[in-house]
C-alpha cells in the first residue's frame, strides 16, 4: 500500500517462508517493480519510488556497512516477538539507515504478541539503544532517535494517518487470485516435503563441526555484533 501511494519502499521478512510469500504476492500486485536482491545487496543507495526492494533476511546482515538510507522504519506485528539479539540488531541498523533522515522515526503498527513483561522490555531496549518514546495510541507506537528534535504530536498524527493504509484503500482485483495461488502452491509444497528424506540433527552437527573452526560463520558474526557492537 505504501508503494502504491508513491513511497519508496524497502522490506525484509523474518523467515524464508514469509519472504517467498511476500515475493510472490508483490510480483502479482506490482509486476516488474520488485527487486529481490537475491544475488547482491551492494551499493543499493536510495531506492526510487518506482521500485520496491525486497531484501532476504539472510542477506540483510551484509547491508550493515552499506550506504543504504531510509527516512522512516516501520514494523508490523513483530517487535515484541523478536529475539533480543535480533531486536538490538534492527535498532542499531536503524540508526545507520536513518542517519541523514529529516524524520528519524521508528513506527510500530502493533508491537506483536505480548506476554507479561514484553512491553516493558521493548520500551527499555529502545531507550537503551538511543530511541525515545514519542507516541503511543491504539496499537501505534512511535519512537524517534534521541538526536532528533522538534517533532510534534500533531505531526505524528498526520504521519499515522498516511501509514494507516488498508487493502480497502485501493482496488486490487488481482489480490485474491494471487493469494489463492500462493495458498495452493504452499499446500502442494507441503505435501512434497512430507515425502522427502529428512536430514538428521546429527548430520547437521557433523556438517558444522567440519567447517573451519578458526573462521566465524555468519551466525557467529551476527551474535558477536549484537553482543559487543549494538550498544
Amino acid at each position: 500500500m505504501l508503494h502504491n501511494a508513491g513511497y519508496s519502499y524497502i522490506s525484509t521478512d523474518i523467515t524464508q517462508a514469509f519472504y517467498l510469500t511476500q515475493s510472490y504476492l508483490w510480483e502479482g500486485l506490482f509486476p516488474g517493480c520488485v527487486d529481490e536482491c537475491i544475488d547482491s545487496v551492494d551499493d543499493l543507495g536510495r531506492v526510487g519510488a518506482q521500485k520496491m526492494l525486497h531484501i532476504p533476511y539472510w542477506k540483510l546482515w551484509e547491508l550493515r556497512n552499506s550506504n543504504l538510507e531510509a527516512d522512516i522504519m516501520v514494523s508490523n506485528h513483530a517487535l515484541a516477538e523478536m529475539h533480543p539479539r535480533s531486536l538490538r540488531f534492527y535498532l542499531q541498523y536503524g540508526k545507520k539507515l536513518m542517519r541523514n533522515s529529516d524524520y528519524k522515526l521508528f513506527v510500530a503498527q502493533c508491537p506483536g504478541g505480548l506476554i507479561k513483561g514484553n512491553i516493558e522490555y521493548l520500551f527499555d531496549t529502545f531507550n537503551t539503544m538511543g530511541y525515545a518514546l514519542l507516541y503511543s495510541e491504539n496499537d501505534f507506537i512511535v519512537f524517534s532517535l534521541k538526536d532528533k528534535q522538534g517533532i510534534l504530536p500533531a505531526d505524528i498524527r498526520g504521519l499515522i494517518k498516511k501509514l494507516s493504509l488498508t487493502p480497502n484503500t485501493y482496488d486490487f482485483p488481482q489480490y485474491q487470485n494471487v493469494l489463492d495461488e500462493t495458498a495452493s502452491g504452499f499446500y502442494s509444497a507441503e505435501q512434497k516435503i512430507k515425502n522427502e528424506t529428512k536430514v538428521s540433527l546429527q548430520e547437521l552437527m557433523d556438517f558444522f563441526y567440519s567447517l573451519d573452526g578458526n573462521v566465524d560463520s555468519p551466525d557467529e558474526e551476527f551474535v558477536h555484533y549484537c553482543q559487543y557492537d549494538c550498544i
